[in-house]
């Protein structure tokens, strides 16, 4: 695989509805998908985050997702 030039991280906690806008917004750029990668972090959610996560990370290979203890505020 040839590195992607742009790295998005996305930290995330209960907030799946403005997660998954934010994704779609950056899957919708004119952007190459083998030029960047997405890469969210799951901070101890308790909503469908990680089940929407993992549908979207089936159908889209730049996009993975770790999921963390609640940690709090960076």
């Amino acid at each position: 695989m040839i590195e992607p030039l742009i790295t998005v991280v996305i930290p995330t906690y209960n907030r799946v509805d403005w997660l998954m806008e934010c994704l779609a917004s950056i899957l919708d750029q004119s952007l190459s998908v083998d030029k960047y990668e997405i890469i969210v972090v799951v901070d101890g959610s308790t909503d469908s985050t990680v089940i929407r996560l993992e549908s979207l990370v089936r159908r889209h290979s730049n996009i993975t997702f770790h999921y963390i203890s609640n940690s709090g505020p960076g």
